[in-house]
This record gives structure tokens, C-alpha cells and sequence, in this order.
């Protein structure tokens, strides 16, 4: 399997599997909290967690990782706001959004980059 993989696409895999176990770890153990340490209701921290653990399994598989970046640039992009309103630091979530894409590209260029010859 690993055989026909440049080390681009082999990159982004690995980044897309270590992205994608922290996104389900995230998302499971946001399950434990108390959703009003965040500001949020019962149903919207289930909603962000189960969200977060879907998207983490979409990134890994190599059928869905276009719709698990999506997913996850969908998170991401939460986690921005939701640090940008409580004026907390908001590199991390935008390090974690670039680093989405970046590997995206480097797992299957095709899919992300219109190259016609």
C-alpha cells in the first residue's frame, strides 16, 4: 500500500492520521465537560463534539478527507471565534486550520490544486 506513496502524499497522510486523532480525541473528552464552563447549552456542546469526532474520522479516511478538511476547517474556524469573542489567544486554532489545508494538498494535490497540462 505504502509502496506507490511520494513522501508529499505520504507527509499529508501522516499529518491528516495525527489531526484526525486529536480532532476525535477532542471531541470525546469535550463530552465529559460541563457545557456551561463554555457558555454553551447541553445540545450545542454535543453538537461541536460530535461534529469534531465526525470530522476527525472523515480526515482520516482516504475516501472522505476532502469532506473531513471541510469539517475540520469548519471546527477550526469555531474554535477562532469562540476564542476571537472571549479575547483569548487564537494562534493555535489558526495554526491547526493551516496545517488542515497544507497537508490536504500535500495528500492529493490533484484534489486541491486545478493543475491541467
Amino acid at each position: 500500500m505504502l509502496k506507490g506513496l511520494s513522501w508529499t502524499r505520504l507527509t499529508g497522510l501522516t499529518i491528516h492520521i495525527l489531526l484526525g486523532g486529536l480532532l476525535v480525541l477532542v471531541g470525546l473528552a469535550m463530552f465529559n465537560h460541563d457545557p456551561s464552563h463554555f457558555d454553551l447549552d447541553r445540545l450545542q456542546s454535543s453538537l461541536i463534539c460530535g461534529g469534531a469526532a465526525l470530522a476527525g474520522i472523515l480526515l482520516i479516511v482516504p475516501r472522505t478527507a476532502l469532506l473531513g478538511a471541510l469539517l475540520a476547517s469548519a471546527f477550526f474556524g469555531w474554535t477562532l471565534c469562540f476564542h476571537m469573542v472571549r479575547h483569548e489567544s487564537y494562534v493555535a486554532p489558526s495554526a491547526f486550520l493551516l496545517v488542515t489545508w497544507v497537508s490536504g494538498c500535500l495528500r492529493n494535490p490533484d484534489l486541491f490544486l486545478n493543475s491541467k497540462s
